[in-house]
């Protein structure tokens, strides 16, 4: 199960008509979990439909029936559970499901819940006929408003189709499973998370022997603490430090690391922890992807970039000639635990170099990202740390680049959109001889193929300027440096690793939340970088 502890129960709850029981059915086939309905529990265990439970027994007597079902559900193993649409109305009940997960409650106008209702060929006990569900629903409603407002996560579903509500809820809860690579990779985004990073692992299967590898700057603050938590855990550690830096991502370090593992012994049963920020991702995740052909790894991101980028997508990669990610494979991890947490410890550049990635993201697909980065986030000036709304623009973001892995897993054609910025960016970080940071370069890149964009008649002319201002209010560069060879830039652009036949392929903006991937680029089309 990856992600999932003993305390990891999913439940799903709201008035009746809210789409308690289908909803969680697609929850749990989307995080390949088990499902209940509790009401389903109850008639199984009674051999009474819930109705007939009601008339003969009472409300009192079924309450109490309820409870017993539920407490027996949550001795086994974690599983989305659809409950009954008064059950946690009793404090005990409510305090007993929250103790053993995290409970999102659905709900959706009068109007929509009494058309679902009616539709429906479940009777309601406390709703009565077909022709009392209109005046009865008010008044449950009313006498519940308090209580279903009180819940953390709400989420209204009145114009959402299932598919719809599922993602949300995926998103408020911070948890993603992408299928369809050499290995399902878990993604769990939770404060302190870490804590229980032993008992995820067990829970995906890992067994014995774990080498955390980190580089220069992490390993001294988090490597003896997440060693620690591990072999509480009862698995043998062993710990390996890389120099820090993009220059460490290179074929002969991968082969010392090789080495290495070699001589402690790390077998394919064995697991491996990339503990760091993106370049730690990158290079641990490929040397892991060829270490006798493949074995497992798990990504503790530790910047904001790694958190919502390299962490994310199975892409492992080294630099090649100084060209980035040239050499690599897709490979996923089996594990990813995103501890916004890590976040109140960094300077404030490393905030910065993550944001560009996020503005990225928004750009695709998410015009409420990008209206929340220039509202809420670039107003704090990164001078207070606000885990909230952190944590809110961390789950937006991962879900932007969640949704385009999973529909296009080996990068063949959607998942292109998320090259936005980057072609552009990675030749900066090559011309800078990577003087610039990833987020700096990625920052530049998206001003400017917003401004190709607009040469290609693909954007409106106002489009650059929008991204530019959100850019510079988030402290970040938006124009290509002076020190930047111009004619050398162009030569790094067309040794892109997505360049096709020779030619030169982008992802530009059309607006924000639309990209158009696949545009050819031609040599003539680039002297536009001697104007930005």
């Amino acid at each position: 199960m990856g992600i999932f502890t003993k305390k990891s129960f999913i439940f799903i709850y709201g008035p009746p008509g809210s789409g308690k029981s289908t909803i969680g059915k697609q929850l749990a086939n989307s995080l390949g979990l088990p499902f209940c309905d509790l009401d389903d529990e109850i008639e199984l265990v009674t051999g009474k439909e819930i109705i007939e439970i009601f008339q003969i027994q009472g409300e009192a007597k079924f309450r109490d029936i309820e409870t017993k079902v539920l407490k027996n559900l949550l001795l086994g193993s974690p599983k989305v559970i659809a409950l009954g649409g008064g059950s946690l109305c009793d404090p005990q009940n409510r305090s007993l499901v929250e103790n053993y997960g995290q409970v999102v409650c659905l709900y959706a106008n009068h109007n929509i819940l009494c058309a679902r209702l009616k539709k429906s060929k479940k009777q309601r006990p406390l709703l009565g006929s077909t022709n009392e569900i209109n005046s009865r629903l008010s008044a449950l409603l009313e006498r519940r408003q308090d209580h279903y407002s009180s819940f953390t996560h709400i989420l209204d579903n009145s114009n959402l189709s299932i598919e719809e509500t599922t993602w949300q809820i995926q998103i408020i809860l911070g948890l993603f499973v992408i299928r369809g690579l050499t290995e399902d990779c878990h993604i769990n985004i939770k404060y302190n998370g870490l804590s229980s990073l032993g008992e995820q692992l067990r829970s995906h299967g890992w067994t014995d022997r774990i080498i955390v590898v980190s580089d220069s700057n992490v390993a001294p603050i988090y490597s003896a603490e997440i060693s620690s938590i591990l072999e509480k855990s009862g698995f043998h550690i062993a710990q390996e430090t890389f120099p820090a830096g993009e220059k460490s991502k290179t074929l002969q370090n991968c082969s010392e690391m090789w080495n290495r593992w070699l001589g402690l012994g790390i077998d394919r049963s064995s697991g491996v922890i990339a503990l760091g920020g993106g370049v730690v991702c990158d290079q641990v995740g490929f040397a892991a992807s060829t270490y006798m052909r493949g074995i497992h790894w798990a990504a503790i991101p530790t910047s904001l970039l790694a958190i919502v980028d390299a962490s994310i997508g199975g892409k492992t990669g080294i630099n090649l000639s100084q060209v980035k990610n040239l050499i690599g494979s897709f490979h996923p991890p089996a594990v990813v635990i995103a501890d916004p947490s890590v976040l109140g410890s960094l300077p404030v550049d490393e905030l910065r170099n993550g944001m560009a990635e996020i503005v990225k993201s928004a750009i695709i697909a998410d015009p409420y990202l990008f209206n929340l980065c220039d509202s809420r986030i670039s107003g704090l000036q990164f001078q207070n740390f606000d885990s909230n709304l952190w944590m809110e623009v961390i789950k937006r973001a991962i879900a932007v680049k969640v949704h385009f892995v999973q529909i296009d897993p080996l990068d063949k054609d959607q998942r292109e959109v998320l090259n936005l910025g980057h072609t552009l960016g990675h030749a900066l970080e090559k011309a800078s001889d990577f003087r610039l940071r990833h987020g700096e370069a990625i920052a530049i890149g998206l001003v400017c193929e917003a401004c190709l964009s607009v040469k290609k008649k693909i954007a409106d002319e106002d489009l650059p300027n929008k991204i530019r201002t959100i850019l510079d209010q988030l402290g970040l560069p938006s124009t290509i440096p002076d020190f930047i060879d111009r004619d050398y830039l162009v030569d790094s652009i067309r040794y892109d690793k997505k360049a096709k036949n020779g030619k030169i392929i982008f992802s530009l903006p059309i607006r924000i939340g639309e990209v158009k991937i696949g545009v050819v680029i031609d040599h003539d089309d680039l002297k536009f970088l001697e104007e930005v």
